[in-house]
């Protein structure tokens, strides 16, 4: 599902950068929950809606947790 992919890889991203933008902890986990819950209301939306397989949005979530992971990766090798 490419709902799912675009969603989960804007909030992985998202999450990973908290951190540099948001200084207090508590808000950055809030944020951080907030935003695994709406994966998670995409995905099951998604299903709900008779859009989409279930399998097509773990493949979307798969291909975003790739995308996040490579980005993690530069980020982490270039700074």
């Amino acid at each position: 599902s490419t709902h799912v992919m675009v969603v989960s890889t804007i909030f992985f991203l998202t999450i990973i950068n908290l951190k540099s933008y948001v200084h207090s902890k508590l808000i950055r986990v809030i944020l951080s929950i907030l935003m695994l819950g709406l994966i998670v209301l995409v995905c099951v939306g998604r299903v709900l809606a008779n859009k989409h397989w279930p399998s097509d949005v773990l493949g979307g979530l798969a291909f975003a947790f790739i995308f996040a992971e490579i980005y993690y990766y530069l980020v982490r090798k270039w700074s």
